[in-house]
């Protein structure tokens, strides 16, 4: 088998590289607070030891498994949600929709300071990230007083 002229050599930095980058990913995430399950934010460190042993026909599976086992943050979509805003209570968005797949974390959506019936424009409207904890998010602010609807993005993790 012929190798190419720097072949062997690319896949030495690269393999070089990740080991360096491994560890300061694994403690980074750790820090953000996934250190609560055995892969919890350790993706790689799954696949490793998912692996061993078994053929390359087991990578899908093992991928699968451990997209779940390390709660890989994902980018959702839309989901049906409602954003409350009264002046008794602090404004919040809940996702109406059942969610039977995902745990919802986190969520983009854009808020105005200008009331809905005076239609702001673009400029008008802020990005805020809400983070959602039983399909519930609170606003950071509560002085909102129109909200795009319908425009939030979901992040979160399989179940």
């Amino acid at each position: 088998m012929s190798e190419r002229p720097g072949e062997g050599l690319i896949g030495v930095i690269v393999f070089a590289a990740a080991i360096f980058a491994v560890p300061a990913g694994y403690g980074w995430l750790q820090e953000q607070g996934w250190g609560d399950y055995p892969y919890a934010g350790n993706y790689e460190k799954c696949m490793l030891e998912t692996m061993k042993g078994q053929a390359a026909s087991m990578k899908d599976t093992a991928e699968r498994y451990c997209t779940r086992a390390a709660k890989v943050q994902t980018y959702i979509g839309h989901l049906k949600s409602t954003w409350t805003s009264t002046p008794q209570s602090r404004q919040y968005i809940k996702i109406d929709e059942e969610q039977d797949k995902w745990i919802v974390t986190k969520g983009v959506a854009e808020f105005s300071l200008k009331e809905c019936a005076d239609k702001p424009s673009d400029s008008d409207y802020q990005s805020e990230t809400i983070t959602f904890e039983n399909g519930v998010g609170y606003l950071p602010r509560q002085d909102y007083k129109c909200w795009r609807g319908g425009g939030i993005a979901f992040t979160g993790y399989l179940k």
